[in-house]
C-alpha cells in the first residue's frame, strides 16, 4: 500500500464483492479501488423482437411455452448437472410448458484447487448420465446447442425468456454471459455467488439471486430456492416492450461507452 501511495494507480474491480476483497487490504480504498463491471458490446447484445423466433421455431417451442437458458463453460463447478435436476422437478412436477436450452464447450476442469479432478471426457460422461434420467417428456423441452458464436448466442437470447446459473466456479468474478443475456432484456436467475450477485442492483426485480451454502470445503447453491425462482418467473413472461426497458436500462450501463467515459473520469481525478 505504501508503494501504491507514491504512484497514481488506479485499481478496477469487476464486481462489488471483488472491490470488498480487495478494500479490506488497504486503510484509504476510495482513493484507489472502484467497481467497474466489464464491457459489453450493446450493439451486438441488445433487445430485438425480430430475432425472437429464430431458435424457437427451430425447435418447435410455442409461443406461450417458457424458456430457461444457461450459456457458457459446462463443468462440475457451474452446477449444470444440478440445473438438469432442477429443471427436471420444475417440469415433471410443477410446469410442463417449460424448456431449458444449454449452449458452450464442456469442460473437464473439475475442482483442482480441492484436489478433485476429472478425466478427459469425463464431463460428457456425467452429463449423459443426467440428462438421461429425464422423463421422455421433459427430455424434448432440454436441448444443447453446442458452442454458438456471437450472432447465435444473440439470438438465443432474444428467444429465451430468463437466463439461468446456479455457478460457484472459484473464478467467477464478474459473468459474460449473464451480461449479454440481461442486455437483451432477458431477467436472469442467478447464484448469489461472486460477480454474479452485482448484477442485482443494476437488473433488481429481474435479477433474482439463489442463495449459497459454503461448509467446509463444499459450496452450493440452495436448489429448493432455485426451483421456486423457477416456478415464479415461469408464471410471467415479460412482453415486448419491458424486455425493451430492461435491455436499455442494463446496456446503458454496461456499454462499451459508458465503462471507457467512467475509465477516463477516474484516471483523470
Amino acid at each position: 500500500e505504501d508503494q501504491l501511495a507514491k504512484t497514481k494507480v488506479k485499481i478496477f474491480a469487476a464486481s462489488e464483492k471483488q472491490a470488498a476483497l480487495l478494500n479490506s487490504f488497504v486503510t484509504e480504498p476510495e482513493k484507489i479501488i472502484s467497481y467497474l463491471p466489464f464491457p459489453v458490446s450493446t450493439e451486438d447484445f441488445k433487445w430485438e423482437a425480430g430475432a425472437r423466433n429464430t431458435i424457437r421455431n427451430q425447435f418447435e417451442i410455442a409461443d406461450d411455452d417458457f424458456v430457461f437458458v444457461y450459456t457458457g463453460r459446462l463443468s462440475i463447478q457451474k452446477n449444470v448437472l444440478d440445473l438438469i435436476a432442477t429443471f427436471q422437478n420444475l417440469h415433471s412436477n410443477f410446469n410442463s410448458n417449460c424448456h431449458i436450452i444449454f449452449a458452450g464447450p464442456m469442460d473437464d476442469i473439475g475442482v483442482p484447487f480441492l484436489g478433485k479432478y476429472v478425466a478427459p471426457g469425463g464431463f460428457h460422461f456425467h452429463w449423459n448420465a443426467q440428462v438421461g434420467k429425464l422423463p421422455k417428456e421433459a427430455e424434448k423441452k432440454f436441448h444443447y446447442l453446442g458452442n454458438l458464436d456471437q450472432k447465435q448466442l444473440h439470438s438465443l437470447y432474444c428467444a429465451g425468456d430468463a437466463f439461468i446459473s446456479l455457478s460457484t466456479h472459484n473464478d467467477e468474478d464478474f459473468g459474460m454471459s449473464p451480461a449479454e443475456a440481461l442486455c437483451c432484456g432477458m431477467p436472469a436467475i442467478l447464484s448469489d455467488w461472486g460477480g454474479y450477485s452485482s448484477f442485482n442492483s443494476m437488473a433488481q426485480d429481474n435479477c433474482l439471486l439463489v442463495p449459497c451454502s459454503v461448509e467446509g470445503k463444499k459450496v452450493a447453491p440452495n436448489l429448493v430456492i432455485a426451483l421456486k425462482q423457477m416456478m415464479a418467473a415461469a408464471q410471467e413472461t415479460l412482453n415486448a416492450n419491458q424486455r425493451q426497458q430492461l435491455s436499455e436500462k442494463v446496456g446503458d450501463k454496461l456499454s462499451i461507452k459508458t465503462i471507457s467515459n467512467t475509465i477516463k473520469e477516474e484516471v483523470g481525478n
